[in-house]
């Protein structure tokens, strides 16, 4: 059986979390996206059945890394698309335009391309970032220390986040949009 044990503090690509401001303690580990993506992998896959393909997702800020597979050694693929990245190509209004929201759907749903053909049907995905956290959170789900989140309600959360781009008064009201902000 393997055991991994998480570092303290675990950071993708020597970024900071925005956060964090003390300096880096002595114990802690930087990883390149990829190596991390893959240490994450293999911590969800020591929890789950042989044979259950499951996706970790990270999302920073200047790039996404995805691992899928059902086995020890998962399929890697880093993406140039990021939270910061996303937000200082497309936005330049607070909310972002209806034009500017599209253009940014068009340009992840591009990036995301690239995923979809390593991505088993039926995959699980796993995630800790703080971003999909609050996704889940806007779409309704309680917050948990796990959060069950339907494509179905995402993406109802994502079609409220747009109305709000086109300046409907009470769904600007129920929503929190921070442009350029990492999450």
């Amino acid at each position: 059986m393997l055991h991994a044990q998480i570092p303290p503090q675990l950071h993708m690509n020597g970024r900071r979390s925005p956060e964090r401001k003390q300096p880096r303690a002595r114990n802690e580990v930087v990883l390149d996206f990829a190596t991390a993506i893959r240490l994450m992998y293999s911590i969800i896959r020591s929890y789950v059945a042989d044979g259950v393909a499951i996706t970790a997702l990270h999302i920073g800020e200047e790039q996404t890394a995805v691992a899928s597979g059902s086995a020890v050694e998962p399929a890697v693929i880093t993406l140039a698309l990021g939270s910061r990245r996303t937000a200082t190509d497309h936005f330049k209004h607070e909310p972002p335009t209806a034009i500017e929201m599209e253009n940014a759907i068009q340009a992840v749903e591009d990036e995301l391309a690239q995923v979809r053909s390593m991505i088993m049907r039926g995959s699980k995905l796993f995630t800790a970032d703080a971003a999909i956290r609050d996704i889940a959170r806007l779409a309704g789900v309680a917050d948990n220390k796990e959060h069950r989140l339907s494509l179905d309600a995402m993406e109802r959360t994502f079609d409220r986040l747009a109305a709000a781009t086109l300046g409907t008064p009470a769904l600007q009201d129920a929503l929190t949009i921070e442009i350029g902000s990492p999450p």
